[in-house]
């Protein structure tokens, strides 16, 4: 999905990072409860993909788990992609939450160390062993 369409300036408050994990909605004052994939997360909202969408302006409680800690908030869903993700702006979390929040957010942004494989460099001409 591209953050801005063409000839516009990206207006996202904050930089947003992929992420594996698991999303739980429910609807405030409503029955409807959704469960979803976690796709992307910032400071300020997430991408969550799921078989069924709420529609944009419906309030939800959220338990975002990932990176082996759950966050819990609540946001409205700003908008629809197709038929398969939701754009989530937050509004609230709760306040032992917004430390896990920024300890995954800082986790996210740099690069782990497990995603590189180390490599030897060899500088000396080889001879062949007869």
């Amino acid at each position: 999905m591209n953050a801005f369409r063409r000839g516009e300036q990206n207006r996202r408050r904050g930089p947003r990072f992929q992420v594996e994990g698991e999303a739980d909605l429910a609807e405030i004052g409503g029955l409807s409860h959704v469960e979803g994939r976690l796709e992307q997360i910032s400071e300020y909202g997430c991408l969550i993909s799921a078989s069924d969408l709420l529609t944009p302006g419906t309030g939800l409680r959220l338990v975002l788990n990932m990176c082996d800690v759950s966050v819990a908030l609540r946001g409205h869903v700003r908008y629809t992609a197709g038929n398969r993700a939701m754009g989530v702006e937050f509004q609230e979390i709760r306040q032992g939450d917004r430390p896990l929040l920024d300890y995954v957010l800082d986790r996210l942004k740099k690069p782990r160390a497990e995603d590189f494989a180390d490599l030897e460099v060899i500088t000396e001409h080889l001879t062949a062993v007869v």
